[in-house]
């Protein structure tokens, strides 16, 4: 709504920002939220079975475009994920009005690693077939011979 004020970024020691032709104005980004472990306290770190919990919440969001409301934003489409649909979401603020990009890239960032650790997983089974594969060489119909004498 035009003239509205966001404070949200003040307990960054940045300048408000008002709506003003329905974007932010005003103030300028520092860097917030920061992350650094002296402003930070109760620091718990994710688990396995929690990381992989954060990547299935990523995966359950569902994308969709949209346009603001408004005249100042007809016609601009946006990508983005709508937080009446998953309102419980680590990547909604407090208030549940505003997505908390750093907690949508953190979650971002542990569907990677679950999926990079998926990968790691697979590669090793692989690598295990293709000894099995190499240690077993196949009989005359072609089959497998999985530790059997041949025929």
């Amino acid at each position: 709504m035009e003239g509205v004020v966001c404070g949200y970024l003040q307990e960054c020691d940045q300048p408000e920002k008002v709506c003003s032709g329905g974007i932010w104005t005003g103030g300028r980004v520092l860097g917030c939220p920061m992350s650094a472990r002296r402003v930070k306290q109760d620091i718990h770190y994710l688990s396995t079975p929690e990381v992989e919990a954060a990547a299935a919440q990523t995966l359950r969001l569902r994308l969709a475009t949209y346009e603001y409301k408004g005249a100042a934003n007809v016609g601009r489409r946006h990508l983005g994920f709508i937080i009446d649909d998953s309102p419980d979401n680590p990547a909604v603020d407090r208030d549940g009005d505003i997505v908390d990009l750093y907690g949508y890239a953190s979650m971002l960032l542990a569907t990677t690693q679950a999926q990079q650790r998926k990968i790691h997983e697979l590669e090793q089974k692989i690598d295990a077939l293709t000894k099995a594969v190499e240690r077993h060489p196949q009989g005359d119909s072609g089959e497998l011979r999985r530790g059997r004498p041949a025929r």
